[in-house]
C-alpha cells in the first residue's frame, strides 16, 4: 500500500521569517474563523482541527498540513490553498498524493485555482471531454527555481 497525503505549499519568497510566520498564522486564523471553526483551546482540551506549519528557514516555500484535508477531498484542499493565496497575496500549491501512485498539484493565485497537474489523469477511470485542459506550464514559470527553464518544465 502506498502513501496518502495532502499539504499546501505556500510561496513566501525572501520575506523575513518572523514577519512571514505572523502573517501566515493570522491568515490561517482568518480562514478558520470564516469557516466557523477557529476558537481558542483551553488547557487540557483537544482541538477540533489541527493545522501544522513547516519551518520557514529552508527556502522560498513553507508547508502547511491541514488535518481536515487528510480524506483527500480536493474541494477542502482548494479552500485552504485558495484562501492562503488570496490572504497572503502569494501563490499556493495544493499537493495530493494518492496511494503513492499519482501526484496532483493544484496552483492557486489570488484565491483561484488557475492550473492543475495530474500525473495520472485517468487513474479513477476514463477522462471525459469535460475534464480540465492539460497543464499550462507558463502559469508555473514564476515559481521555477533559479536556472530552470519553461522548456524543462514542459518535459
Amino acid at each position: 500500500m502506498g502513501g496518502f497525503f495532502t499539504n499546501v505549499q505556500l510561496y513566501v519568497g525572501g520575506a523575513p521569517e518572523e514577519a512571514t510566520r505572523t502573517r501566515l498564522i493570522d491568515a490561517l486564523r482568518r480562514f478558520a474563523t470564516g469557516s466557523g471553526e477557529y476558537r481558542d483551546i483551553r488547557p487540557g482540551e483537544d482541538p477540533d482541527r489541527v493545522i501544522l506549519i513547516g519551518p520557514l528557514d529552508h527556502g522560498p516555500w513553507v508547508s502547511i498540513y491541514d488535518e481536515k484535508s487528510k480524506d483527500q477531498e480536493t474541494r477542502l484542499l482548494d479552500e485552504l490553498a485558495g484562501a492562503l493565496s488570496r490572504l497572503l497575496e502569494s501563490p499556493a500549491v495544493g499537493v495530493l498524493v494518492h496511494d503513492g501512485d499519482f501526484l496532483q498539484l493544484r496552483l492557486h493565485e489570488r484565491g483561484e485555482c488557475v492550473d492543475v497537474y495530474d500525473s495520472w489523469p485517468d487513474y479513477f477511470g476514463e477522462v471525459d471531454a469535460a475534464s480540465p485542459e492539460p497543464v499550462r506550464p507558463q502559469r508555473w514559470k514564476a515559481l521555477l527555481a533559479p536556472g530552470q527553464t519553461l522548456a524543462a518544465l514542459r518535459k
